[in-house]
């Protein structure tokens, strides 16, 4: 069965055994029987970070008890490189692999509660960190090691292994970047906050697009700190040069403004 990516960068999956539930952290999750449900991306250079920073994060929810070793995310070639977000005796673990050499980091508390919990890893230069529930838990310097592979994503089973997840999973994300410590902290808490909704209202085209949000609705929550900004007019054309003259807007983003860029705080009423 097709898992489509919401993010729109086209990492669509297929899950085999794992069902759709209820009760998810957001809408709905995927359950896991632990045994041979696996939910599958294929690869593809957007999910190989080389030698570079990247992040994981997920949503899981473990048994009350009987969490021994199962795996979240991970992508992984033996003895080549990898990335693994992982369970390992009721905690949860961070590797990364690279030929030979490899670096294992591990969360100093259970989650084996039944609860939903907040997992995020993340490779920052020459530092491995390791959160749960949005607080760092450990870090660890490493060599920046390639850990490139062409195996396909696994979400719930370790590749290439028997070991399988048994619980729910929800919303998977991968970074080609190192989210800083507060936005993991503010990631967590976005899942757990009202949603809400921004529209970028204007004419696409030769007035130019805002980024990172573009024209369209956007989910925000609060807290959330925005920035937008529109690239210098150009021109339209011999003779013509477009001139841009500031913003209008309405709720949080402030009433109107000068130059190329705005920056606001989502508030909640």
């Amino acid at each position: 069965n097709p898992v489509p990516d919401d993010s729109g960068n086209g990492h669509a999956g297929s899950v085999t055994g794992a069902t759709w539930v209820a009760g998810g952290i957001i809408g709905g999750a995927y359950s896991f029987d632990g045994t041979d449900d696996d939910l599958v991306v294929p690869d593809e250079p957007g999910l190989r970070f080389g030698s570079g920073d990247f992040t994981l994060s997920v949503w899981v929810k473990p048994p009350q008890t009987g969490l021994a070793t199962g795996a979240f995310i991970t992508k992984r070639l033996p003895d080549g490189g990898t990335y693994e977000l992982v369970a390992y005796e009721g905690t949860v673990s961070f590797l990364v692999q690279w030929g030979p050499d490899a670096a294992k980091i591990r969360a100093n508390h259970s989650i084996n509660d039944g609860a939903w919990h907040h997992l995020a890893a993340k490779r920052d230069g020459g530092v491995i960190s390791l959160f749960v529930d949005g607080e760092r838990q450990t870090s660890m310097a490493v060599a920046a090691g390639d850990v490139d592979n062409n195996e396909d994503l696994h979400i719930g089973k370790m590749s290439g292994t028997p070991y399988y997840f048994g619980g729910e999973i929800d919303e998977v994300r991968i970074y080609s970047r190192a989210l800083a410590d507060d936005e993991v902290t503010l990631l967590r808490a976005s899942a757990l906050a009202p949603q809400a909704t921004l529209t970028v209202q204007g004419d696409p085209g030769q007035y130019g697009n805002p980024e990172p949000l573009s024209y369209g609705a956007h989910s925000v929550f609060p807290g959330m700190v925005l920035a937008n900004s529109v690239a210098s007019p150009g021109s339209g054309g011999p003779g013509i040069r477009h001139t841009c003259t500031g913003w209008t807007g309405t709720g949080d983003v402030p009433v109107s403004g000068t130059g190329t860029s705005v920056v606001f705080t989502v508030t909640q009423d």
